[in-house]
């Protein structure tokens, strides 16, 4: 399979996986930043978000992605009764 095909595929699910409700305020600069640094790389404003989210939970010490996960678990599991 031809690379630009899975990327589309990937792509398509991502954005089923979107919370259209969901709003984040950001600091007037920081959204600035986000829509050049978007502009600039022609990745989705939200993408770059996820993977900031990502880097960040990477580099918190075990212990608290430990917590983490227990956090959302309980969250997941409220959401589903």
């Amino acid at each position: 399979m031809r690379k630009g095909a899975h990327q589309r595929r990937v792509r398509r699910r991502a954005v089923r996986d979107v919370d259209a409700g969901t709003v984040v305020r950001l600091p007037a600069a920081t959204k600035m930043l986000l829509d050049a640094l978007s502009g600039l790389t022609g990745t989705p404003i939200g993408r770059l978000v996820q993977k900031a989210v990502d880097d960040y939970v990477d580099d918190l010490p075990d212990a608290e992605q430990q917590l983490l996960k227990g956090i959302r678990a309980r969250r997941t599991n409220k959401a589903e009764d």
